[in-house]
Formats: structure tokens, C-alpha cells, sequence
């Protein structure tokens, strides 16, 4: 009879598979919209006011790209691939992770929270305005 640990690792494999089959579907269809992902909403981004236009997919006000967005995605992917050596190299246990690649995350999105809350701040500003 199996352990219970193999047991476990086959659930957990099968799961994560599952979960990676049905966001690769639900993306080849288009459930999952990936239209200007990575595009600030409202005033917010790098874009000047006369590059705002509204989003076909969203009909959410849009100004180009987003930074907070960008350095958020490049630093998960980072850590992930990371990670990703670290169990190919050692697969027998979970990788222990360093404390700067925790404070790496952290800070990453720390950014990207103050950015979206300075956002959020912007537009209720110019809301109460108008």
C-alpha cells in the first residue's frame, strides 16, 4: 500500500494540473479577459490625459501602461522561477526561502499598493470635483 505522503503528492499534483488545465482553457476561449492587463486604470499610469480612452473589453477609463504593474509581474515571475530551480535542484524537500526574496515580494507589492491607493485617492479627488 502507498504512503500516505505519496498519496498526498499525487492529489496535490493532480490538483495543481486541474487548476493549470482550466485557467489554460478559460484563457484559449476568452473567458478570461487579457485585454490592457497590464494598462493603468482612470488617470493613473504613464500615459498623458489625452491618451485616456475607455477599454472595449472593460468600458473602464484607461491611460497607458501601468509601472506598478509591470515591476509586480517581473518580480513574481522572478521569484517563481526561483523557486521553480530551487526544487529541480533539491526535489526531495520545499525550498527554504531567503529572507530577501520575502523582503523582495513585500516590497514589490507594498509599491503596488501605495500605487493603487494613490489611484483610488486621485480619482475620488477628481470625482468630488467635477
Amino acid at each position: 500500500m502507498a504512503s500516505l505522503a505519496t498519496i498526498v503528492r499525487y492529489e496535490v499534483l493532480i490538483f495543481l494540473g486541474a487548476l493549470a488545465l482550466i485557467i489554460s482553457i478559460q484563457l484559449l476561449i476568452g473567458r478570461i479577459n487579457r485585454r490592457r492587463l497590464l494598462y493603468a486604470k482612470g488617470r493613473a499610469g504613464t500615459g498623458n490625459k489625452a491618451q485616456i480612452n475607455t477599454s472595449p473589453s472593460t468600458g473602464q477609463r484607461t491611460s497607458g501602461l501601468s509601472p506598478s504593474r509591470i515591476q509586480l509581474l517581473i518580480v513574481s515571475i522572478g521569484v517563481a522561477i526561483y523557486l521553480m530551480v530551487e526544487v529541480v535542484r533539491q526535489p526531495s524537500h520545499v525550498p527554504e526561502i531567503p529572507l530577501g526574496i520575502l523582503l523582495l515580494m513585500a516590497g514589490s507589492e507594498i509599491i503596488y499598493l501605495v500605487s493603487k491607493a494613490n489611484n483610488l485617492s486621485k480619482r475620488r479627488t477628481s470625482n468630488s470635483q467635477t
